[in-house]
């Protein structure tokens, strides 16, 4: 995916650099502008059956598109590459909203780490093979969080068998 369809121009007189804030709305500007053209072809048909459907996406992602470049022109041309670059490790897809459920947790990243090691500690002195560790609770929370995708079903515990108390 190319976010950038043109360089324009060079770097206003008076450009100042983005902020933090200001870089990942010029990011997710340039992925609404590249979104916006995927779209005219995505909604062919849908267009049709909307007054001027087709002619007003097309001015919408126009416009995006020149209000993109004169935003860039007011970052300095360094900074302008560097957000190029930057613009493609980043991706925009719609996600469903986190929320708390009966099914759902939403857990700080340190008390997930905490959980995981004590039940680190736990598989360190497992002897289970194969079969008991089937019938384990903890082994099977565990292939949910944490997947041995490498592993090959040996003798004892994946869980064991990583180390995770030396």
């Amino acid at each position: 995916m190319m976010i950038v369809k043109k360089q324009v121009g060079e770097s206003r007189a008076d450009a100042v650099r983005l902020t933090r804030t200001e870089k990942m709305g010029m990011i997710l500007l340039a992925h609404a502008a590249t979104t916006l053209d995927d779209l005219q072809a995505d909604f062919s048909g849908r267009l049709g059956m909307v007054e001027n459907g087709a002619e007003r996406l097309k001015k919408l992602s126009e416009d995006t598109d020149s209000l993109l470049n004169d935003l860039r022109a007011t970052v300095p041309q360094n900074q302008r590459m560097h957000l190029q670059n930057t613009a493609m490790d980043y991706e925009m897809r719609l996600a469903p909203k986190a929320q708390p459920s009966e099914t759902n947790v939403i857990m700080d990243k340190e008390e997930f780490r905490e959980i995981v090691e004590c039940a680190r500690a736990k598989c360190v002195d497992c002897t289970m093979d194969d079969e008991e560790c089937s019938n384990c609770k903890l082994f099977q929370l565990l292939t949910v969080v944490l997947p041995m995708d490498d592993y090959h079903y040996g003798a004892m515990c994946p869980y064991n068998l990583a180390g995770w108390g030396n």
